[in-house]
Protein backbone atom coordinates (compact mmCIF):
# COMPACT_ATOMS: atom_id res chain seq x y z
CA UNK A 1 0.00 0.00 0.00
CA UNK A 2 1.84 3.24 -1.22
CA UNK A 3 2.62 5.57 1.49
CA UNK A 4 0.29 8.84 2.36
CA UNK A 5 1.79 12.04 1.51
CA UNK A 6 0.69 14.59 4.27
CA UNK A 7 -0.68 17.35 2.28
CA UNK A 8 0.76 21.08 4.76
CA UNK A 9 -1.87 23.22 5.44
CA UNK A 10 -2.57 26.13 3.90
CA UNK A 11 -1.14 29.28 4.73
CA UNK A 12 -2.81 31.86 5.84
CA UNK A 13 -2.16 35.31 3.99
CA UNK A 14 -2.27 38.53 5.99
CA UNK A 15 -5.36 39.89 4.82
CA UNK A 16 -4.07 43.90 4.19
CA UNK A 17 -7.27 45.50 3.46
CA UNK A 18 -8.64 44.20 6.81
CA UNK A 19 -5.80 45.41 8.66
CA UNK A 20 -6.09 48.24 7.21
CA UNK A 21 -9.58 48.72 8.09
CA UNK A 22 -9.24 47.96 11.93
CA UNK A 23 -6.64 50.38 11.75
CA UNK A 24 -8.82 53.15 10.62
CA UNK A 25 -11.91 51.88 13.01
CA UNK A 26 -9.50 52.04 15.51
CA UNK A 27 -8.01 55.46 15.07
CA UNK A 28 -11.65 56.93 14.51
CA UNK A 29 -12.92 54.96 17.80
CA UNK A 30 -10.23 57.36 19.52
CA UNK A 31 -10.92 60.19 18.04
CA UNK A 32 -14.84 59.83 18.73
CA UNK A 33 -13.64 59.02 22.38
CA UNK A 34 -11.49 61.79 22.30
CA UNK A 35 -14.11 64.33 21.16
CA UNK A 36 -16.73 63.12 23.32
CA UNK A 37 -13.95 63.43 26.30
CA UNK A 38 -13.71 67.25 25.32
CA UNK A 39 -17.16 68.17 24.70
CA UNK A 40 -17.97 66.33 28.26
CA UNK A 41 -14.91 67.65 30.19
CA UNK A 42 -14.25 71.21 28.45
CA UNK A 43 -16.75 73.69 30.19
CA UNK A 44 -16.20 72.10 33.78
CA UNK A 45 -12.29 72.59 33.04
CA UNK A 46 -12.32 76.14 31.43
CA UNK A 47 -11.28 75.71 28.46
CA UNK A 48 -14.71 76.32 26.28
CA UNK A 49 -14.10 77.13 22.73
CA UNK A 50 -15.71 80.39 22.06
CA UNK A 51 -18.41 80.45 19.73
CA UNK A 52 -17.89 78.80 16.50
CA UNK A 53 -18.71 81.80 14.10
CA UNK A 54 -16.40 82.38 10.97
CA UNK A 55 -15.18 85.26 12.04
CA UNK A 56 -12.44 87.25 14.11
CA UNK A 57 -14.67 87.94 17.02
CA UNK A 58 -16.52 85.22 17.68
CA UNK A 59 -14.23 82.60 17.45
CA UNK A 60 -11.83 84.45 19.62
CA UNK A 61 -13.20 86.20 22.31
CA UNK A 62 -16.55 86.10 25.00
CA UNK A 63 -18.21 88.74 22.20
CA UNK A 64 -21.93 88.67 21.75
CA UNK A 65 -23.83 90.69 19.29
CA UNK A 66 -25.61 93.89 19.61
CA UNK A 67 -27.27 96.30 17.12
CA UNK A 68 -25.95 99.25 17.72
CA UNK A 69 -22.31 98.39 17.97
CA UNK A 70 -21.80 95.03 16.06
CA UNK A 71 -20.24 93.29 19.35
CA UNK A 72 -19.70 93.70 22.50
CA UNK A 73 -18.27 91.93 25.62
CA UNK A 74 -20.55 89.47 26.96
CA UNK A 75 -21.69 89.87 30.16
CA UNK A 76 -20.68 86.95 32.76
CA UNK A 77 -18.36 85.74 30.30
CA UNK A 78 -15.73 84.33 33.06
CA UNK A 79 -12.57 82.40 32.89
CA UNK A 80 -9.79 81.91 30.11
CA UNK A 81 -12.07 81.40 27.55
CA UNK A 82 -10.38 83.43 24.74
CA UNK A 83 -7.71 82.95 22.76
CA UNK A 84 -4.67 84.20 24.74
CA UNK A 85 -5.75 81.59 27.77
CA UNK A 86 -5.65 84.58 29.74
CA UNK A 87 -8.49 85.61 33.04
CA UNK A 88 -10.92 87.29 31.59
CA UNK A 89 -14.25 88.47 33.81
CA UNK A 90 -17.22 90.62 32.05
CA UNK A 91 -19.77 92.49 34.26
CA UNK A 92 -22.65 94.39 33.83
CA UNK A 93 -22.61 96.48 30.29
CA UNK A 94 -19.50 94.73 28.77
CA UNK A 95 -17.52 96.05 31.66
CA UNK A 96 -14.27 94.12 31.80
CA UNK A 97 -13.30 93.96 35.59
CA UNK A 98 -10.26 94.87 37.46
CA UNK A 99 -9.32 91.64 39.37
CA UNK A 100 -9.15 91.64 43.12
CA UNK A 101 -7.44 94.70 44.77
CA UNK A 102 -8.25 97.18 47.80
CA UNK A 103 -10.94 99.30 48.39
CA UNK A 104 -11.45 102.01 45.83
CA UNK A 105 -13.17 105.72 46.22
CA UNK A 106 -16.37 105.72 44.00
CA UNK A 107 -15.14 109.46 42.90
CA UNK A 108 -13.51 110.61 40.47
CA UNK A 109 -14.75 108.31 37.77
CA UNK A 110 -13.11 107.08 35.34
CA UNK A 111 -14.30 105.56 32.24
CA UNK A 112 -11.89 103.91 29.38
CA UNK A 113 -13.32 103.17 25.76
CA UNK A 114 -11.24 101.67 23.03
CA UNK A 115 -10.07 98.71 21.15
CA UNK A 116 -7.95 95.63 22.35
CA UNK A 117 -5.21 97.81 23.84
CA UNK A 118 -7.98 99.35 26.22
CA UNK A 119 -9.64 95.73 26.64
CA UNK A 120 -6.27 94.47 27.35
CA UNK A 121 -5.65 91.23 24.73
CA UNK A 122 -2.86 88.88 25.85
CA UNK A 123 -3.26 89.72 29.66
CA UNK A 124 -5.66 88.90 32.69
CA UNK A 125 -8.02 91.38 34.32
CA UNK A 126 -5.59 92.57 36.87
CA UNK A 127 -2.74 93.58 34.53
CA UNK A 128 -5.07 96.13 31.56
CA UNK A 129 -4.32 99.85 31.43
CA UNK A 130 -7.34 100.26 33.79
CA UNK A 131 -6.67 97.78 36.64
CA UNK A 132 -3.22 99.47 36.79
CA UNK A 133 -4.71 102.59 36.76
CA UNK A 134 -7.28 101.85 39.39
CA UNK A 135 -4.47 100.75 41.89
CA UNK A 136 -2.73 104.26 41.12
CA UNK A 137 -5.14 106.31 41.48
CA UNK A 138 -7.09 104.80 44.39
CA UNK A 139 -10.00 105.79 42.53
CA UNK A 140 -12.50 103.72 40.62
CA UNK A 141 -11.95 103.25 36.70
CA UNK A 142 -13.97 100.95 34.48
CA UNK A 143 -12.78 99.08 31.25
CA UNK A 144 -14.71 99.73 28.53
CA UNK A 145 -12.27 98.93 25.85
CA UNK A 146 -13.77 96.18 23.35
CA UNK A 147 -11.17 94.27 20.91
CA UNK A 148 -11.48 95.06 17.67
CA UNK A 149 -12.85 98.44 17.58
CA UNK A 150 -12.58 101.04 15.26
CA UNK A 151 -12.69 104.84 15.95
CA UNK A 152 -16.63 105.24 15.25
CA UNK A 153 -17.29 102.28 17.71
CA UNK A 154 -15.37 103.65 20.34
CA UNK A 155 -17.18 106.58 20.13
CA UNK A 156 -20.61 105.38 19.99
CA UNK A 157 -19.89 103.12 23.01
CA UNK A 158 -18.46 106.56 25.23
CA UNK A 159 -21.92 108.21 24.32
CA UNK A 160 -24.05 104.93 25.47
CA UNK A 161 -21.39 104.24 28.57
CA UNK A 162 -21.61 108.40 29.54
CA UNK A 163 -25.47 108.27 29.80
CA UNK A 164 -25.17 105.09 31.73
CA UNK A 165 -22.12 105.77 34.76
CA UNK A 166 -21.43 109.90 33.83
CA UNK A 167 -17.78 109.53 34.43
CA UNK A 168 -15.48 112.71 35.86
CA UNK A 169 -12.81 111.34 33.18
CA UNK A 170 -13.25 109.60 29.83
CA UNK A 171 -9.96 108.12 28.29
CA UNK A 172 -10.47 107.51 24.73
CA UNK A 173 -7.86 105.33 23.60
CA UNK A 174 -6.88 104.34 20.05
CA UNK A 175 -4.36 103.02 17.73
CA UNK A 176 -3.85 104.83 13.98
CA UNK A 177 -5.33 101.90 12.69
CA UNK A 178 -8.37 102.00 14.24
CA UNK A 179 -8.87 105.07 11.72
CA UNK A 180 -8.96 103.03 8.87
CA UNK A 181 -11.11 100.44 10.49
CA UNK A 182 -14.01 103.43 10.81
CA UNK A 183 -13.77 102.80 6.77
CA UNK A 184 -15.19 99.67 7.11
CA UNK A 185 -18.62 97.91 7.18
CA UNK A 186 -17.38 94.03 7.67
CA UNK A 187 -14.36 93.48 9.65
CA UNK A 188 -12.43 90.52 9.65
CA UNK A 189 -16.04 88.77 8.91
CA UNK A 190 -17.62 90.66 11.29
CA UNK A 191 -20.36 93.53 10.29
CA UNK A 192 -20.01 96.57 11.96
CA UNK A 193 -21.41 100.36 11.82
CA UNK A 194 -20.12 103.24 10.38
CA UNK A 195 -20.05 106.51 9.65
CA UNK A 196 -20.88 108.85 6.55
CA UNK A 197 -19.84 112.02 6.11
CA UNK A 198 -22.99 114.66 5.55
CA UNK A 199 -22.88 116.41 2.37
CA UNK A 200 -21.24 119.48 3.43
CA UNK A 201 -18.63 117.54 5.81
CA UNK A 202 -19.26 119.16 9.27
CA UNK A 203 -21.49 116.26 10.13
CA UNK A 204 -21.78 112.51 10.38
CA UNK A 205 -24.64 109.68 9.45
CA UNK A 206 -24.63 106.61 11.26
CA UNK A 207 -25.10 103.83 8.73
CA UNK A 208 -25.46 100.09 8.89
CA UNK A 209 -27.81 99.89 11.89
CA UNK A 210 -28.57 97.69 12.89
CA UNK A 211 -25.72 95.76 12.51
CA UNK A 212 -26.81 92.45 10.22
CA UNK A 213 -26.19 89.59 12.04
CA UNK A 214 -24.98 87.36 9.66
CA UNK A 215 -21.54 87.58 8.11
CA UNK A 216 -19.14 86.74 5.30
CA UNK A 217 -18.67 83.13 6.02
CA UNK A 218 -15.17 82.14 7.06
CA UNK A 219 -12.20 79.57 4.84
CA UNK A 220 -13.17 76.29 4.40
CA UNK A 221 -10.05 74.78 6.16
CA UNK A 222 -12.15 76.93 9.23
CA UNK A 223 -15.36 75.19 8.84
CA UNK A 224 -13.45 71.61 8.59
CA UNK A 225 -11.63 72.42 12.07
CA UNK A 226 -14.56 74.05 13.98
CA UNK A 227 -16.45 70.96 13.32
CA UNK A 228 -14.42 69.72 15.75
CA UNK A 229 -13.99 70.95 19.67
CA UNK A 230 -10.35 69.22 20.34
CA UNK A 231 -9.52 70.70 16.84
CA UNK A 232 -10.31 73.87 17.18
CA UNK A 233 -8.61 74.20 20.90
CA UNK A 234 -5.67 72.70 19.94
CA UNK A 235 -5.28 75.24 16.68
CA UNK A 236 -6.87 77.72 18.77
CA UNK A 237 -4.17 77.96 21.31
CA UNK A 238 -1.53 76.69 19.67
CA UNK A 239 -1.13 79.74 16.39
CA UNK A 240 -3.89 82.26 17.85
CA UNK A 241 -3.18 84.90 15.52
CA UNK A 242 -3.86 82.16 12.16
CA UNK A 243 -6.74 81.34 14.08
CA UNK A 244 -7.68 85.00 14.21
CA UNK A 245 -7.06 86.41 11.17
CA UNK A 246 -5.34 84.09 8.52
CA UNK A 247 -8.57 81.70 8.47
CA UNK A 248 -10.87 84.48 8.82
CA UNK A 249 -13.13 86.24 6.13
CA UNK A 250 -12.38 89.35 5.00
CA UNK A 251 -13.20 92.97 5.18
CA UNK A 252 -15.47 95.01 3.07
CA UNK A 253 -14.14 99.06 2.89
CA UNK A 254 -16.95 101.37 1.91
CA UNK A 255 -15.20 104.82 2.34
CA UNK A 256 -12.36 106.70 2.44
CA UNK A 257 -12.79 109.09 5.42
CA UNK A 258 -11.33 108.07 7.92
CA UNK A 259 -9.30 111.09 9.09
CA UNK A 260 -12.70 113.16 8.71
CA UNK A 261 -14.34 110.74 10.79
CA UNK A 262 -11.70 111.31 13.68
CA UNK A 263 -11.79 114.77 12.92
CA UNK A 264 -15.69 115.69 13.64
CA UNK A 265 -15.22 112.42 16.14
CA UNK A 266 -12.55 115.16 18.76
CA UNK A 267 -14.67 117.89 17.89
CA UNK A 268 -18.07 116.08 19.17
CA UNK A 269 -15.51 114.78 22.17
CA UNK A 270 -14.33 118.42 22.99
CA UNK A 271 -17.70 120.08 23.22
CA UNK A 272 -19.07 116.93 25.48
CA UNK A 273 -15.60 117.64 27.67
CA UNK A 274 -17.12 121.26 28.36
CA UNK A 275 -20.83 120.27 28.15
CA UNK A 276 -20.53 117.65 30.82
CA UNK A 277 -18.10 119.52 33.04
CA UNK A 278 -15.16 116.37 32.56
CA UNK A 279 -11.71 115.74 31.84
CA UNK A 280 -11.40 113.82 28.28
CA UNK A 281 -8.15 112.31 27.60
CA UNK A 282 -6.48 111.20 24.09
CA UNK A 283 -5.14 108.29 24.50
CA UNK A 284 -3.04 107.37 21.28
CA UNK A 285 -1.53 103.90 22.15
CA UNK A 286 0.73 102.92 18.62
CA UNK A 287 3.72 100.59 19.86
CA UNK A 288 6.87 100.95 17.22
CA UNK A 289 6.41 97.31 16.53
CA UNK A 290 9.00 95.23 14.45
CA UNK A 291 7.65 94.36 10.95
CA UNK A 292 5.94 97.62 10.91
CA UNK A 293 7.06 101.17 9.45
CA UNK A 294 8.41 103.19 11.85
CA UNK A 295 8.38 106.25 9.86
CA UNK A 296 4.62 105.89 8.59
CA UNK A 297 3.32 105.28 12.25
CA UNK A 298 5.17 108.31 13.24
CA UNK A 299 3.25 110.39 10.89
CA UNK A 300 -0.09 108.76 11.00
CA UNK A 301 0.49 109.75 15.06
CA UNK A 302 1.76 113.01 14.64
CA UNK A 303 -0.75 113.65 11.97
CA UNK A 304 -3.59 113.18 14.78
CA UNK A 305 -1.66 115.22 17.16
CA UNK A 306 -1.42 118.29 14.57
CA UNK A 307 -5.24 117.68 14.37
CA UNK A 308 -5.88 118.45 17.91
CA UNK A 309 -3.73 121.72 17.68
CA UNK A 310 -5.51 122.84 14.48
CA UNK A 311 -8.74 122.56 15.54
CA UNK A 312 -8.11 124.06 18.63
CA UNK A 313 -9.63 121.33 20.68
CA UNK A 314 -8.25 123.10 24.19
CA UNK A 315 -10.25 120.46 26.10
CA UNK A 316 -8.94 117.38 24.90
CA UNK A 317 -5.76 116.20 26.42
CA UNK A 318 -3.55 113.78 24.49
CA UNK A 319 -1.24 111.30 25.69
CA UNK A 320 1.15 110.02 23.15
CA UNK A 321 2.65 106.83 23.66
CA UNK A 322 4.44 106.67 20.39
CA UNK A 323 7.53 108.70 20.98
CA UNK A 324 7.35 107.37 25.13
CA UNK A 325 7.89 103.41 23.55
CA UNK A 326 10.05 104.90 20.56
CA UNK A 327 12.92 106.20 23.06
CA UNK A 328 12.27 103.37 25.41
CA UNK A 329 12.88 100.63 22.20
CA UNK A 330 16.23 102.56 21.00
CA UNK A 331 17.21 103.12 24.28
CA UNK A 332 16.99 99.90 26.11
CA UNK A 333 15.82 96.96 23.52
CA UNK A 334 15.71 94.52 26.94
CA UNK A 335 12.93 97.15 28.66
CA UNK A 336 10.81 97.52 25.34
CA UNK A 337 10.51 93.59 25.12
CA UNK A 338 9.47 93.53 28.13
CA UNK A 339 6.36 95.69 27.81
CA UNK A 340 5.27 93.61 24.81
CA UNK A 341 2.99 90.44 25.54
CA UNK A 342 4.35 86.86 25.10
CA UNK A 343 2.91 87.26 21.11
CA UNK A 344 4.39 90.54 20.49
CA UNK A 345 0.98 92.12 19.08
CA UNK A 346 -0.20 93.89 22.19
CA UNK A 347 0.87 95.45 25.50
CA UNK A 348 2.40 93.42 28.53
CA UNK A 349 0.70 94.13 32.19
CA UNK A 350 4.37 95.96 32.79
CA UNK A 351 3.25 98.06 29.67
CA UNK A 352 0.29 98.63 30.42
CA UNK A 353 1.36 99.65 33.82
CA UNK A 354 3.56 102.35 32.05
CA UNK A 355 0.57 103.51 30.14
CA UNK A 356 -1.62 104.15 33.31
CA UNK A 357 1.96 105.89 35.24
CA UNK A 358 1.01 108.58 32.10
CA UNK A 359 -2.23 109.07 32.79
CA UNK A 360 -2.17 108.77 36.62
CA UNK A 361 -1.40 112.84 36.76
CA UNK A 362 -4.84 113.88 34.55
CA UNK A 363 -7.33 110.85 36.28
CA UNK A 364 -5.81 113.05 39.59
CA UNK A 365 -7.06 116.44 38.54
CA UNK A 366 -10.60 115.79 37.04
CA UNK A 367 -12.00 119.22 35.95
CA UNK A 368 -15.67 117.93 37.71
CA UNK A 369 -16.51 120.13 40.85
Amino acid sequence: MPAQTMTPPPQRVPNLWKNVALLLVSTLLACAAIEAGFRLLEKPLGIEIIGRDFDLLRSAFPASYDAELGWVPREGARGRQNVWGTEITIGKHGIRENGPGGPVRPRPLTLMVGDSFAFGDEVSDHETVPAHLERLAGTRVLNGGVFGYGIDQTYLRALRLLQTYRPDVLVFSMITDDVSKSQLSIRTGVSKPYFAVSGDGSGMDLRNVPVPRTSRGGLALRRVIAASHAASYVVMRLFPEYWMTGMSAGSHQVHSDGPLILRLILRSLNALAAERSMTVVLLIQDYPLPGIEDAYVRAAVGTIVDMVKEEKLDRLAVVNMYPVLLDIKLRDPAQFAGLLGPRGGHASSEGNALVAAELLPLVGRPSRR
